[in-house]
């Protein structure tokens, strides 16, 4: 019997045991499905919002939230808080071109 057979039938067994339905093989890209976001890139999100409304602040209202929050725009705790957000946003660039899901019945 393959591998891949009797992990099928445990599969199966623990499915029908709590309710779940098999993936099938075209929904899943290195054990993920394909569109689904992962918890890094929900961070990287939160922080590029985050830094989308202290840019806000700066353009409304002269007032940088993180430069006051942490001592200023030069203060080293802030230069780390703007890069790690920098970042964030250069990653959320791949989610644009991340393959998105589509419902199917299959």
């Amino acid at each position: 019997m393959r591998t891949e057979h009797a992990l099928n039938g445990v599969f199966s067994a623990y499915s029908r045991l709590h309710g779940f339905s098999q993936p099938s093989r075209k929904s899943f890209y290195y054990g993920r499905r394909i569109g689904e976001i992962n918890m890094f890139d929900k961070i990287c999100l939160i922080l590029v919002i985050i830094g989308a409304l202290n840019w806000g602040l700066v353009g409304l209202f002269e007032f940088d939230l993180v430069a006051w929050a942490f001592g200023g725009a030069t203060a080293i705790i802030s230069r780390i808080i703007y890069t790690v957000i920098a970042l964030a946003g250069i990653w959320c660039i791949s989610l644009l071109f991340k393959e998105r899901a589509t419902a199917s019945a299959e």
